[in-house]
């Protein structure tokens, strides 16, 4: 692949984005965009090669996600290193970043979540690293009361504690049932995912499909509106096909925005994100 001739200088490009979003984000965004441009534009890598690294990249990415800006002189070495074809969609990345206000993650396509690689696009809401270190402090607090039972019942020779069943309302991206899919004890728990939107339920089905090969407990997703009347719920809320519902536990990361606060965000959100994501509907 034909590299990027030298008079293609990624300082411009810095530059720009620096007006936009201070020099700091800056370097760090285009630090990203350079690494997504260089792993999975134009090399021709495929969905299957991709889902069999991420069991064993995960924790690099997240390194990198934490490493320091780089300084103008790697920004021009990693200019060098970029194809014609890179560098063509990098200028169009930082286009859309700063002119439209879209999202980084919507850019990039995918949001790094505990060990899943999220696939996210508008108008989904984009998983949130709040959310991430929540869902890691949850399952650390669910292992540890599986595994106490676990013993227990064991030791009183009731045999293996059944799998808990685990209702996500708000799923969006599916993020939380995949991140718990993936964090709980192997065969821990079965978790339903449930949203309203068909946008929502179709990008959590991808994901679900994308991180199959890391989870480690049983994960499934449905569409359903949990403002229907009561008594039309129980049928589609089945765990599984011949359980009938009963949840050991409800989690969410429900809509949380006022109306009035809606008016004050970010174009980033405000004109990218579902509003049904971000503001609670009327009853």
């Amino acid at each position: 692949m034909p590299r990027c001739p030298g008079n293609n200088t990624l300082l411009p490009l810095l530059r720009k984005l620096s007006e936009s979003l201070g020099e700091q984000q800056a370097k760090n965004e285009l630090r990203w965009l350079i690494e997504h441009a260089r792993k999975d534009i134009g090399d021709g890598i495929n969905i299957q090669q991709h889902m069999t690294a991420q069991n064993t990249e995960h924790k690099g990415a997240r390194l990198w996600r934490e490493q320091p800006a780089r300084t103008a002189d790697e920004i021009e070495r990693d200019s060098e290193r970029l194809s014609s074809v890179q560098h063509v969609w990098l200028r169009q990345a930082i286009s859309d970043r700063t002119e439209r206000h879209k999202p980084l993650q919507y850019i990039i396509g995918e949001q790094q979540f505990g060990k899943t690689n999220i696939i996210v696009r508008p108008p989904v809401l984009i998983p949130r690293w709040e959310t991430e270190e929540w869902v890691l402090r949850l399952a650390e607090l669910i292992n540890s009361h599986t595994d106490n039972v676990r013993d227990t019942q064991l030791q009183q020779g009731l045999g293996v504690p059944r799998p808990l069943n685990i209702l996500e309302a708000c799923t969006g991206s599916g993020c939380v049932a995949l991140g718990l899919g993936c964090e709980l004890t192997d065969n821990s728990a079965r978790i339903l995912g449930v949203d309203i939107s068909d946008n929502a339920l179709e990008l959590a089905m991808d994901n679900l499909a994308y991180n199959q090969m890391l989870l480690s407990n049983h994960v499934h997703f449905r569409k359903v509106d949990l403002q229907q009347p009561v008594h039309t719920l129980p049928a589609q809320l089945q765990v599984d096909e011949g359980i009938s519902a009963g949840w050991d536990m409800i989690v969410s990361n429900p809509p949380y925005v006022t109306p009035s606060e809606y008016r004050d965000l970010d174009a980033d959100v405000r004109e990218w994100e579902d509003i049904r994501a971000l503001v609670p509907l009327p009853p």
